[in-house]
């Protein structure tokens, strides 16, 4: 969920032989509050980078693949875990780590997946999550209905990243298709072919060539092509450029387009091995993070 991200809140590694393991599952959940501090996951915990530079930990020890901030800089992600193949049983929370830096847990632990909250919200607070190629829409009333159903065929292993704007304009991908789904419903291609592989991601697998998601004010959308190691940039009209390389030993799995137009991305190196966030300025120069 990638992405799980809404445009002001929200919403993997490379294997260099070919006896390392594949890679199972990145995160993707990058955002910057408005004070300037960075929050990412590794899988193992949530770090922050804060406005100068120094980075810490803000929660520690959750399992968590998607952030959402809201817009009183409250971070939201989930903690999901599997209890091992004795039991073959999955379970999940969300978590909180308010402004303040105060963390709670708002919901109890549940079995299974989570089918009823959403971490993917525009700014009135709608969720958002794709069931197939049906989309959904659940209010903050608790009201839940179909918004969207995709004129697509969905792959063998495909995964449900969804995308908000900050009004409401969804994007997802289905078989490397982006497709934009407007507020009524109606949904349109915006570019094709995007589920590319690399050597640098060869070992990628197929339901996760693609992740991170994230468009900006201007209608252009951001796309982590894990698997080709890049990040692609599409325009409103679907031209695609390629907006930024990941070098080897690094492949993207998230992008978060800030409000002054600073673009965070995350990559990472292996599941179990770390990652980092690397800035591209509104000049196009390119820091990494701490």
């Amino acid at each position: 969920m990638v992405k799980r991200i809404p445009f002001r809140g929200a919403l993997i590694g490379l294997v260099l032989f070919a006896a390392a393991p594949a890679l199972a599952h990145p995160g993707w959940g990058v955002v910057r509050d408005s004070r300037g501090n960075v929050f990412y996951t590794d899988l193992h915990r949530i770090w922050r980078v804060d406005a100068q530079g120094r980075k810490t930990v803000a929660v520690p020890n959750v399992h968590s693949h998607e952030l959402y901030l809201d817009a009183q800089d409250n971070l939201y992600g989930e903690h999901l875990w599997y209890e091992g193949d004795a039991t073959k049983k999955w379970g999940h929370f969300l978590w909180k780590f308010d402004a303040d830096g105060r963390y709670s847990q708002i919901t109890p632990k549940l079995d299974g997946f989570r089918s009823d909250v959403s971490l993917v919200r525009d700014d009135a607070g709608n969720q958002y999550w794709r069931e197939g190629v049906v989309v959904k829409k659940k209010t903050l009333a608790g009201r839940v209905s179909t918004l969207a159903t995709i004129d697509a065929k969905l792959g063998d292993h495909e995964g449900n990243i969804i995308a908000t704007a900050s009004d409401g304009v969804l994007y997802t991908q289905i078989n490397g298709t982006l497709y934009r789904i407007e507020r009524d419903g109606k949904s349109r291609v915006l570019a094709t072919n995007l589920n590319q592989r690399s050597l640098n991601g060869r070992l990628v697998q197929e339901w996760h060539i693609i992740l991170g998601i994230c468009p900006d004010r201007q209608g252009n959308v951001y796309v982590a092509v894990t698997g080709a190691g890049i990040v692609n940039k599409v325009g409103n009209d679907g031209l695609v450029t390629v907006f930024l390389r990941s070098p080897m030993g690094w492949l993207p799995s998230g992008v978060f387009v800030a409000t002054n137009g600073d673009i965070y991305v995350v990559e990472a190196r292996n599941i179990g091995d770390g990652a980092r966030v690397r800035r591209v300025a509104k000049d196009g120069e390119v820091t990494t993070l701490p």
